[in-house]
């Protein structure tokens, strides 16, 4: 297969990848706005955590980065957040007239997608709404990382297009730096790399997501493998806004739960491509899967 078929099939799984999100945008949209903004934050509190810890994943594949002299990687990243059964349920509030709100236990978007009844006044009945049973969070997008000045790279991740069903358009972004440290350690038997990196992940006017992570990365690379690994301090934050069942426009923010992270991969050079693969450990497990051309 030529270089070029290649890249014709990375940009092909990332658009299935990120066309499937956007049915998934919709039946967001639709479940949450049944929600008023407190039971709306612990429905949704597992998305903001899974998502953050996605976005902060699949950033490096090795520590290597020479002095001087240019050097690239050009390829598709995916980013597999795994969701647990304590994700997949909330406790939701009820308020019945003045009387102290009693809670029950309801489904998150990605619990069960049976429809939880809810007593109401005089008899009648409503429902909260299921999620969609899923038992991870996959996003996938371009990433290119090109180098060296002084031991420095930087890495950038970009994809825009409209959606359908009128949702707006799904935005991708991110950038990031990192500087050799090896360089300056004699006989130093690994290579060790600092990074910083910032990403952004947007759907049409309902989701709004940001993330960043700085870190510590550490390789060791023969001609064929590459083993690597990491550590970081992570950050990442989900507004939401959306118009309620009841026409309200409601909006707010969570913040993801993930604040390290260790990070440990293998990567394989075969074909001129490059296939990588590494597992996060957090408070939000995250597989990340990469496969592209360059170093």
């Amino acid at each position: 297969m030529t270089k070029k078929t290649w890249l014709s099939c990375l940009i092909l799984i990332a658009g299935v990848s990120l066309g499937m999100g956007a049915v998934q945008a919709q039946n967001l949209e639709d479940k949450v706005s049944q929600y008023t903004e407190e039971n709306a934050k612990g429905y949704l509190q597992p998305f903001a955590d899974a998502l953050g810890a996605a976005m902060n994943s699949g950033l490096y594949h090795n520590a290597k980065i020479s002095r001087l002299g240019f050097h690239f990687y050009l390829g598709l990243e995916t980013m597999t957040a795994l969701i647990t059964e304590p994700q997949k349920s909330f406790s939701a509030k009820i308020y019945s007239g003045g009387a102290s709100p009693t809670s029950i236990q309801a489904p998150t978007i990605f619990g069960s997608t049976e429809e939880v009844p809810v007593p109401g006044p005089g008899g009648t009945e409503d429902h909260f709404p299921g999620g969609m049973n899923l038992s991870m969070l996959p996003i996938a997008v371009p990433q290119l990382v090109l180098g060296s000045f002084a031991g420095t790279d930087l890495t950038l991740r970009w994809m825009e297009f409209e959606l359908p069903e009128d949702i707006g358009r799904l935005k991708v972004s991110g950038w990031g730096i990192r500087h050799s440290l090896s360089q300056y350690l004699l006989l130093s038997p690994l290579d060790i790399a600092i990074g910083y990196y910032s990403q952004n992940f947007k759907i049409g006017d309902i989701v709004d997501a940001q993330a960043s992570l700085v870190g510590l990365q550490g390789s060791v690379s023969g001609k064929v493998f590459v083993l690597y690994g990491g550590m970081g301090l992570e950050s990442s934050s989900l507004n939401i806004a959306y118009t309620s069942e009841a026409n309200e426009k409601i909006a707010f923010n969570l913040k993801g739960k993930n604040k390290t992270r260790v990070t440990l991969g293998m990567g394989m050079h075969f074909s001129g491509m490059l296939l990588h693969v590494d597992y996060n450990m957090g408070s939000q497990n995250v597989v990340a899967l990469g496969i592209g051309i360059g170093n």
